[in-house]
Formats: structure tokens, sequence, C-alpha cells
């Protein structure tokens, strides 16, 4: 502990390593061995052979985490918290470790955890195939009575946009993000790495942004599992990302220029299709994240009020974001996202050849301006 205390991280860790092999090698008797006098159980050399591992391993732990093996580390410092030496202990040394563990989880848990979650997104995958013939069949169904029936023409219209991949890929989206979170914290050194490296790049973005640029790096670097949904992890991660992006340096400062008084932000746009749409941008004063099909609508909307606020906010990056940007965010959306929902469709060379699409957009670069500008 004291050379620990001096800096000496690595002479620390080697004592306490000899320490550990040294006392293993003694054989001493167990408590049931003496004379049957109940006396205090620290008194007993098998208790006191414990508590020299336990601080062992203890002190051990902390010199790998100063050494940046944190995860070995945090493993020595919880094995020597689940040593019990069978009598109560105040000791302020061991009390202080737990907050180096942290929410530290053993690898045997996150397999199982892992194992439980690829039980779960085969599941989703095998719902997602049936839900996808589901909805083919009622869109055709819905055209044909549309065709047939021109008075009922609108509504059946809008319900069978209902029915949509939009809706049943954000459902699946989701699952399949859950389970890109417990892959990518089997290797938190690696994947931290990475997020470093991102926010090097893009210093202007949030978080989140960041965060979900790192996952999708990060699945396609360190996994090559084709019977995990891997690359449509990676895609839905880049997708998360821009839709990310675009409400949180776009439409959430816009939808807080609407009074503070008003119970709901909404405006009205006109869909491809020619038919009125009312797009809800916030209530009760807090912003909505919009999905990818609600934001490119309202990108080329062409509403007075929304070109005004993009030129007044954004200067020339406005045609950017009026022009271009909605079409970037189409062809994401029906050419990698909703397909990437069912894993058959996504494998390494359509997730590459996302990440060159969105290299050659510039589009992250253009969000980082753009919340620079703000």
């Amino acid at each position: 502990e004291v050379l620990y205390r001096l800096g000496r991280y690595a002479e620390a860790q080697e004592t306490c390593r000899e320490g550990r092999i040294l006392i293993e090698r003694f054989e001493i008797r167990a408590a049931a061995d003496f004379d049957g006098q109940i006396r205090n159980p620290s008194h007993y050399p098998y208790t006191q052979k414990k508590g020299f591992i336990k601080a062992f391993l203890a002190v051990e732990g902390k010199c790998l985490v100063a050494l940046g093996e944190s995860e070995n580390g945090r493993q020595r410092i919880q094995d020597a918290l689940d040593i019990n030496l069978g009598f109560e202990s105040k000791d302020v040394f061991y009390d202080q470790l737990s907050s180096l563990v942290g929410d530290y989880t053993t690898k045997q848990e996150l397999e199982q955890s892992l194992a439980e979650q690829q039980r779960q997104v085969a599941e989703i995958v095998a719902e997602k195939v049936k839900s996808d013939t589901i909805a083919q069949r009622v869109g055709d169904v819905i055209s044909e009575l549309a065709r047939a029936q021109r008075d009922w023409h609108d509504s059946l219209c809008e319900l069978k946009d209902a029915a949509c991949a939009d809706l049943l890929a954000e459902h699946f989206s989701s699952k399949i993000h859950t389970f890109c979170i417990h892959l990518r914290n089997q290797q938190a050194d690696q994947y931290r790495l990475i997020k470093q490296e991102l926010r090097f790049q893009y210093g202007a973005l949030s978080d989140r942004v960041i965060e979900q640029l790192a996952n999708a790096q990060f699945l396609l670097k360190a996994h090559n599992d084709d019977s995990l949904p891997i690359f449509a992890g990676a895609m839905i991660e880049c997708c998360k990302a821009i839709e990310t992006a675009v409400n949180e340096v776009i439409v959430c400062p816009f939808a807080n220029t609407w009074p503070p008084v008003s119970s709901r932000a909404e405006i009205e746009i006109t869909t491809p299709s020619g038919r009125p749409r009312v797009i809800e941008l916030a209530f009760r004063g807090q912003p909505k994240s919009l999905m990818l099909g609600d934001l490119v609508l309202l990108l080329k909307c062409g509403r007075p009020e929304w070109d005004n606020y993009c030129r007044r906010q954004f200067g020339q990056l406005a045609e950017w974001i009026r022009d271009d940007l909605p079409r970037i965010i189409k062809t994401v959306k029906d050419e990698y996202r909703n397909g990437a929902a069912h894993d058959s469709s996504a494998n390494r060379g359509k997730v590459l050849a996302l990440k060159q699409y969105l290299d050659n957009s510039k589009v992250f670069a253009s969000f980082n301006k753009l919340s620079k500008s703000r």
C-alpha cells in the first residue's frame, strides 16, 4: 500500500502478486482443527491467511487500475471484496474499494446477459419477418381497395402509410440497439478509444451522437460473428446518430422558438401525395424527437417560418439543410435503415457502403459546423 501511494505501481503490483503466491503455499489448519474453544474468528490462522490474500488482491487491483489495466484491476478488487473473513470489519481501506469497482460486471455475467439478449434478438428477427409479410399483404389489399373505391382513397392511403416499413423498422431498430449496447460492454476499453477519436473529430456534437457513432464503428471493427445481428446493429447505430443530430442541432431549437405558453408546437406540411399533414414538434414546452420519415418532410416543407428560421440560424448552410439533407436522410432511411432492421439484409459490404455514402456526403462534418454556428 505504501508503494502504491508513492506511485510505484508496477513494483507494488509485482510485490502483491508474489505475496499471494507465497501465502498460498502455506498449509494452515482450519478452525475445526483447534481445541474447540470459542474465540474471535479473526484469531484463526486460516482466517488470517484469507485476510492476507484479500489485502494483496485489493492493492494489486488498485495498481492495475492505475497502470491502465482497468478490466483486470477491477476483477482483482471484486475478488478481494468477495472474500468473507467471517467477522464484521469496518476497515476504511476496504470501504473505499467499492468506488473503484463501480458498475463492474464479471465476464461470466456479461456472457449470460449476451446469450439472453441474443435469444431475444432471434425472436425479434423472426417476428420482424412475419410483420414484414403481413405489412406487405395489407398494403397490397389496401391498394386494390383504393383503386376500386375512389371515395375511400385518402383514408385508405393513410392506413397504408401507418403499416409502412418506417414504423416497423423503428420498433425493431430500438431492440437491436439495446443488444448492441451489451456487445460493447464486453470490450469497454476498445470502445472508449473509438469514442475519444470521434470526440476529437466532431467536438461540437453531443455525447449521444458521438456514442451512437462509436457504437457503429466498434461493432464494425471488433466483431465478425455473422450469427449475431452485428452489421444490422452497425447500420442502425449510424442511422440513429443522424436522427439524433438532426433533432438536437436543427429541429429542437426551432421547436423552442414557440411561445412558452403554447401547449403544443405544430407545423402543417403537405406530403408528396398532396395530402396535408401536421407534425408535432413539442408538447407542453418539451421538444419531441422526430423519426427519419418526419424529418424528411419537415426539412423540405418550404414553410416561411421554417425557411426563415434556417436562414437566420445557419446562414449559408440553410440551403444544404433544405436541398441536400432531406435527400441524404431519405436514402439512408429507405436503402439502409429499414432493411437493416432485419439482419438478413445487412452485411459488412452494405455497412461499408453506408459509411462511404455518409463520408462522401460529409453529413457529420456538416452537423458539426451547424452545431458550432448556433
